[in-house]
């Protein structure tokens, strides 16, 4: 499993910190270091964010502000000198809080929170084997034919599997995880919100496929 984390505080001291302790657990994939809320948004653009360690007093756009407009996948782990802004952070959606100065101990000990949830909760990775992938949902996991995939949708923090002749299926996933799992000689991302197999359809155009 490999989770992807950033960091946004506008205290040097504090990225470059968890910048080295990020470096030292080979299941994170640090995608930038921010000192500033808004660059960060930008950076956001080109990456999906499932951790992200975020400063709470900042200018420009506070650690609560950007907290609100971030996906609901996205684990947030407060960084911050001041316990009483805990609470605030717990209320903008925060998983965890870490306080300044930040323990390489307490770091490990809070990813490892999340990434046990992860696992848990909202499922791993999916599990895939020649011609078919296992995925998670509701709490157990289901196998799918890749020849039995008619199209992938993204709804919201979420896809589903329209197959043929079955329940569609539904999981807590995002597209590019789901890209890098199916075959690329088979499945076509034809939309930022649509995978479709191309075994079982002539041609596309824009939004339609036959």
């Amino acid at each position: 499993m490999k989770i992807n984390c950033a960091i946004v505080d506008d205290d040097p001291e504090s990225v470059a910190t968890l910048t080295d302790y990020i470096g030292q657990l080979s299941y994170l994939h640090l995608t930038g270091g921010y000192t500033d809320a808004v660059d960060a948004m930008k950076g956001f653009r080109d990456n999906t964010i499932d951790l992200l360690f975020l400063g709470i007093r900042m200018q420009r756009l506070s650690g609560l502000e950007l907290a609100k407009m971030l996906p609901k996948t996205t684990k947030i782990v407060f960084v911050t000198a001041f316990t009483e802004y805990a609470i605030d952070g717990y209320k903008s959606g925060g998983f965890d809080y870490l306080l300044k100065p930040v323990s390489y101990n307490n770091f490990e000990a809070c990813v490892e929170r999340i990434k046990n949830y992860m696992c848990d909760v909202e499922g791993a990775d999916p599990i895939r084997r020649d011609g078919y992938m296992f995925v998670k949902s509701d709490y157990k996991y289901i196998r799918i034919n890749f020849d039995d995939i008619l199209f992938v949708e993204c709804v919201k923090d979420y896809v589903k599997f329209h197959l043929n002749n079955k329940p569609n299926v539904i999981t807590l996933m995002n597209m590019r995880k789901l890209e890098e799992q199916l075959p690329k000689n088979k499945f076509k991302r034809i939309h930022r919100s649509f995978i479709a197999n191309f075994d079982l359809f002539d041609y596309t155009d824009k939004s339609k496929l036959y």
